[in-house]
């Protein structure tokens, strides 16, 4: 062999050896101590949790029964299950054993990003004993809680009713004008106040409406990135220019939250809840106030602010109505969790929804309540 020949060979086989070396220590950082997700893509699953969201429901968004997705983003790598009845939760009888709860709310109650076992309805019902039925969605609002409880989750016997409100979106997310550009297939509120069928738009094409949201799907990707994609070290470069900013400090023009101060809006969501309370009636309601990260971040820059938030002038009205109500926003501050280097911990930085670690702490708080509630109360009929 020419000396030539032999040194782009001997150059050739060092470039491929480094390559291998790297690639295994890359495969070994992203299976151990890496601070995103990444797979390559001959072990990605299909990202697919929208092709697995449906708007066909007449409370809007909902799941495909009896079937599964995937999701995927740089945080976190999580499967989704729904039972015959689509709700993401284990298969559940209509009748009751014992005393049981019905678990309704948004994103943070459907325990979005996490994996099952992990989010606050599990941890309720593996810690108590009691079944936490899970009838929590994506894209949910007031209105929608109060429809499906009423046309759904109250079918099944149960003897209390936890209400998850989100004050982030919870006060737009059945507001006609807000989502008109959205056009979302969900009911909104009316002109009045009263809770009626108003929609953007007519009932959807369904697959070509939700497939339009699967941005990520591989045929979307390009051809570079696709053969890029299956190499361990192609995760590496993306980590380097990975910028969790999404946790960021609110902006005035931006944020409401816990201060929204619109009263029809203020008046609609107070009705739907209200509705809840009438519809499961003799059994006992909680309503649990979440903040998400902007709300604490506020609260953190702005001290004092909580007492006059929205939710601190609801809650006497609720409780008025013998709804027992617990803010967490409040409670995460008293136990230590006040501050921006605390309460990140409670957040996935690459999405904005409890982490496994917000999860644990929510049920931390609420479980003596919900234990309170439930052991004192014997099984109720339809």
């Amino acid at each position: 062999m020419r000396p030539g020949i032999r040194k782009l060979v001997l150059i050739a086989g060092w470039v491929v050896w480094t390559f291998g070396v790297l690639e295994l220590v890359s495969a070994a950082y992203f299976l151990t101590v890496a601070r995103t997700y990444y797979r390559p893509l001959y072990l990605e699953q299909r990202d697919d949790q929208w092709l697995w969201r449906t708007e066909r429901e007449d409370w809007g968004a909902w799941h495909l029964p009896s079937s599964s997705a995937h999701h995927t983003a740089p945080c976190f790598s999580v499967t989704y299950r729904s039972n015959a009845y689509g709700a993401r939760d284990r298969e559940r009888s209509v009748s009751a054993a014992g005393p049981r709860a019905v678990v309704l709310g948004d994103s943070f109650i459907e325990g979005y990003a996490v994996d099952e076992d992990r989010r606050l309805s599990n941890l309720l019902e593996r810690d108590l004993g009691y079944e936490m039925l899970n009838f929590g969605s994506v894209d949910f609002g007031p209105l929608q809680y109060a429809i499906l409880y009423e046309r759904l989750a109250r079918r099944f016997e149960h003897d209390l009713v936890i209400v998850g409100v989100l004050p982030s979106n919870d006060f737009l997310d059945n507001d006609l004008e807000f989502y008109r550009p959205w056009r979302h297939f969900r009911p909104f509120y009316g002109a009045n106040g009263s809770a009626v069928y108003v929609r953007s738009r007519p009932r959807p094409d369904e697959p070509t409406l939700l497939s339009e949201r699967a941005v990520d799907l591989p045929e979307r990707r390009g051809r570079v990135r696709n053969v890029l994609g299956l190499f361990w070290l192609y995760g590496v470069y993306r980590e380097l220019r990975y910028d969790a900013t999404l946790l960021t400090d609110p902006t005035p023009s931006e944020y409401v939250g816990y201060f929204e101060s619109d009263r029809t809006r203020i008046s609609n969501v107070t009705q739907s809840l209200l509705k809840i309370r009438q519809l499961a009636a003799p059994r006992p309601v909680l309503m649990i106030f979440i903040p998400d990260y902007r709300d604490l971040r506020y609260v953190e820059t702005h001290p004092g602010s909580e007492d006059v938030s929205v939710v601190a002038g609801l809650r006497p009205v609720l409780e008025a109505e013998g709804i027992t109500t617990i803010d967490l926003l409040t409670e995460f501050a008293r136990r230590g969790f006040g501050e921006q280097a605390s309460y990140e911990a409670l957040y996935l930085r690459c999405d904005g929804h409890w982490s496994d670690n917000g999860h644990r702490l929510a049920f931390e708080i609420i479980e003596p309540v919900v234990k309170d509630l439930l052991g004192r109360q014997r099984p109720l009929t339809q």
